[in-house]
């Protein structure tokens, strides 16, 4: 088992499988990619967003976020990797999301303060 973890990191794997009394089979090598853990814990002020319309085609907007502060907004696909990152974001500002392909996102928004608010959303082309 390995140790100390850390987001970011990648971890590689191949097995050798063994049919009867035949040589070993080597698979193939895949690899597991470590995401950071999207949290709230430990922080002053939770909220989730709520993002609309949903699913959405070419922009969504977030609610709930802290009015008159500014932010950082991160969408993440279903695999945890980070897709998209608009800084300096307002909730009552569209973000364009044309270039995404359609799917299940998970969005991260952090303002100011530290504070941190989630929210999910489905990109569909098909409306």
């Amino acid at each position: 088992i390995r140790q100390n973890i850390n987001s970011g990191d990648s971890i590689m794997n191949k097995a050798l499988i063994v049919f009867d009394f035949n040589d070993a089979v080597a698979t193939n090598t895949a690899v597991t990619y470590i995401s950071p853990v999207i949290t709230s814990a430990g922080k002053s002020e939770i909220a989730q967003l709520v993002v609309y319309p949903n699913p959405a085609a070419n922009n969504i907007y977030i609610r709930n976020t802290v009015k008159g502060k500014q932010a950082l907004l991160e969408i993440y696909d279903s695999t945890g990797r980070t897709v998209q990152v608009c800084k300096n974001v307002v909730g009552s500002e569209g973000i364009n999301i044309t270039s995404l392909p359609d799917g299940f996102y998970f969005i991260k928004v952090t303002d100011d303060t530290k504070n941190i608010y989630t929210g999910k959303f489905i990109k569909s082309s098909k409306q």
